[in-house]
């Protein structure tokens, strides 16, 4: 388990596996939802709840991002 900081200090803990996630939407910038297993879609819709990506539909598309800090 790793920690991910947000806002000021804040420190929200991340999975093994939901970090794989995130450091594949890092790299990419941005990932549809369609390329990534059903597996990787249910630790991405977590991460969205922990507010360190955000789910957008874009041209019928629903993708994923990094949150920006005015997101938060």
């Amino acid at each position: 388990m790793r920690f991910i900081e947000i806002l000021n200090k804040i420190q929200i803990p991340v999975t093994n596996e939901e970090q794989c996630v995130l450091e594949r939407i890092q790299n990419k910038g941005t990932v549809s939802k369609r390329d990534l297993t059903e597996r990787e879609n249910y630790l991405a819709n977590q991460l969205v709840n922990k507010s360190i990506i955000v789910r957008k539909k874009h041209n019928g598309n629903i993708i994923y991002k990094k949150s920006s800090p005015t997101s938060y």
